[in-house]
């Protein structure tokens, strides 16, 4: 399974949607696209900030479908944190 699937899969499992995760991770709303799509290979760091956004570990990113059974909703608290209101932050 490539990284896009699984980070797609897990937003989709925690009822995220991606203006979500964008807004805590600080991308960029095509490049995240493309990512979700397999457009495109992301680097560590931007990794690394959508796993914080999803509230998971780096590793979950790269986990088979089984193991992604385990994850569920995440707590949106920290959306309410970084001051997103659902409105475009550009």
């Amino acid at each position: 399974m490539k990284i896009g699937e699984n980070i797609k899969r897990i937003r989709i499992a925690k009822k995220l949607s991606q203006k979500e995760v964008i807004s805590v991770a600080n991308l960029d709303s095509a490049q995240y696209s493309c990512i979700e799509n397999g457009k495109t290979d992301p680097t560590v760091t931007t990794l690394e900030k959508i796993a914080k956004s999803l509230g998971v570990s780096l590793s979950d990113l790269f986990a088979s479908t089984d193991e992604l059974k385990e994850i569920n909703s995440y707590d949106k608290s920290i959306y309410g944190e970084s001051g997103f209101t659902g409105s475009s932050q550009r």
